[in-house]
């Protein structure tokens, strides 16, 4: 729009979804349409004199700054879009991220990053976050079914319970700026905790696989010096990238409370690649102490994922004793 006119976000009406939600929040944080008024309307006369439009008037171009993802030949992904490793279809929250994602960082974040780290933030809040909200609006499930439960309390639940009501005194828009706010707070939690925890944890974890070899011959058990290390992303990333064989089964840290901890790694979800003491799962203190032999033993936990003693070298043995039964290579995923 021409001159110092306000700009204007164009978006649907009626039942408001986290994708164009989110879309809208993103937009925001970026100084041209900070104090941009969010329309939310199907009238297309009225979305024509849209500054930018999200999932709403059947267009994407990139050009005309018109991000609709419902038309039936719709099928991009972060890959088809900008080249980046998503391959989920994406929604108006997929759209806004793969064109904008980057400006959005460099307004929001307030530490001084590299372009590498920028690249690095970018990805990770893509498949940590925005690829869930394109999953779930393109119905996509993360899982094949028969599914065991129903998740009710995803962010995608949330905002749309917030379009429930039963009052004469409802108001679409107020609710839909109380999902704005809801989502951007939360978008902005998972952001902080990616800059200062989940990025600078990247060197530990690639220094705790490079001395591996240190803390057991096997090479299967890395040790971190302290607690608070985000490490299963990392992990993951690092094993590929640095070629490591066999894959690392246990990471040993100490517990900010009491002694040490030994915790299993998963290969995917909740299936671990070995289990913590397979034979005294849901064991603690004494009854543990008498049936392991391990004298600092605190627990086990009763599915295997993680274990606990008062010392060092005890957790290292936990670690020790669960690898030296025999292995299965299907689990090493």
């Amino acid at each position: 729009m021409a001159g110092d006119a306000k700009k204007i976000i164009g978006t649907h009406n009626g039942k408001f979804h986290a994708d164009e939600v989110l879309g809208c929040f993103l937009l925001k944080q970026l100084p041209e349409y900070k104090d941009a008024e969010i329309k939310r309307t199907r009238d297309q006369e009225e979305l024509n004199k849209c500054d930018i439009v999200i999932d709403v008037g059947g267009v994407y171009d990139h050009s005309k700054r018109r991000y609709d993802h419902h038309q039936k030949s719709f099928e991009e992904t972060l890959c088809s879009v900008n080249g980046g490793h998503g391959v989920i279809k994406l929604s108006s929250a997929g759209l806004v991220w793969a064109h904008y994602g980057e400006l959005v960082l460099k307004a929001m974040v307030k530490q001084n990053l590299t372009e590498a780290e920028y690249q690095e933030i970018y990805h990770h809040m893509y498949r940590t976050f925005v690829v869930e909200i394109d999953a779930k609006d393109n119905g996509i499930e993360p899982a094949d079914p028969p599914f065991r439960y129903q998740i009710n309390t995803d962010l995608s639940s949330r905002v749309s319970r917030l379009n429930m009501h039963g009052s004469t005194s409802f108001s679409e828009d107020i609710q839909f700026s109380k999902a704005v706010e809801m989502v951007g707070k939360e978008f902005t939690e998972v952001l902080e905790d990616s800059v200062t925890s989940w990025l600078p944890s990247k060197q530990f974890v690639a220094k705790a696989i490079e001395k591996r070899f240190s803390v057991d011959a096997s090479g299967q058990v890395i040790k971190f010096e302290r607690g608070g290390i985000s490490w299963p992303l990392h992990l993951k990333a690092l094993e590929d990238e640095m070629d490591i064989h066999p894959k690392i089964l246990f990471v040993l840290f100490p517990d900010a409370n009491r002694g040490w901890r030994v915790q299993a790694v998963s290969s995917h979800g909740f299936i671990l690649r070995k289990q913590v003491l397979k034979e005294f799962m849901g064991l603690r203190d004494q009854e543990l102490v008498a049936a392991s032999g391990i004298k600092s033993a605190i627990f086990v936990h009763s599915n295997g994922f993680i274990g606990g003693a008062e010392t060092y070298e005890d957790v290292l043995k936990m670690a020790q004793d669960s690898l030296d039964k025999e292995l299965d290579p299907t689990k090493l995923l």
